[in-house]
Order: C-alpha cells, then sequence, then structure tokens
C-alpha cells in the first residue's frame, strides 16, 4: 500500500524499442495480456501508460492503433 496522495505508475511499451521510428510493425505483447495488465494495475488504483512506436510521418502503426482500442473495449 502506497502513502496517502500517492499513485503507482507503470510505463511499457507495446513494441520492441524505446522511442525510435518503427523498428518492427506487431506489438510484442497479446491483446489478451496487455488488457489483462493494464486492468491488474488500474484495478489497485494505479496508472498505465503505454508507449508506442511510431513511423517516419510521426504515424503509428495501424496494429498498434487496434490493440490500444482493444484497452477501450
Amino acid at each position: 500500500k502506497l502513502p496517502s496522495g500517492l499513485q503507482y505508475h507503470l510505463l511499457c511499451s507495446l513494441g520492441r524499442d524505446w522511442g525510435h521510428l518503427v523498428k518492427t510493425r506487431e506489438p510484442r505483447f497479446p491483446d489478451a495480456l496487455v488488457r489483462g495488465y493494464n486492468e491488474y494495475i488500474t484495478g489497485m488504483g494505479g496508472a498505465m501508460t503505454w508507449e508506442v512506436p511510431v513511423d517516419e510521418y510521426g504515424l503509428i502503426p495501424e496494429a498498434f492503433v487496434r490493440q490500444l482500442r482493444v484497452l477501450r473495449s
């Protein structure tokens, strides 16, 4: 249990690399794991940030957009 006023926050990358242009076009985790881990962290009152790769135009590749949408379903 965290002291009053503090919140656990986890930053995790959906891709295989951090802060780089796209090197892989597919997420490294299956949808069920992403959803389950997100629910686990937020269910304990924590916050979750998913880092995603971008292409040379600054766009998130469709496979990662699709996986982020899993979190809303």
